[in-house]
């Protein structure tokens, strides 16, 4: 198995709570950006730095 950098999609969906349509709508947004991506478009894989998902789930946190 290959090693990519970074959070996945999957492990930012699990540690949010959010659903992986909203995450992808998120990136399309603006609203967090991934390090990485398997191939280019919004089909490909995502990898998140930790520091951006920990900012993430800090500011879901605050918002409930």
């Amino acid at each position: 198995m290959t090693d990519f950098p970074g959070v996945p999609t999957r492990t930012v969906c699990e540690r949010t709570g959010l659903h992986y349509s909203t995450i992808s709508r998120w990136v399309k947004d603006g609203r967090i950006t991934p390090i990485y991506r398997l191939a280019s478009g919004m089909g490909g894989a995502m990898f998140f730095a930790e520091e951006d998902v920990q900012k993430l789930v800090d500011e879901l946190a605050e918002a409930s």
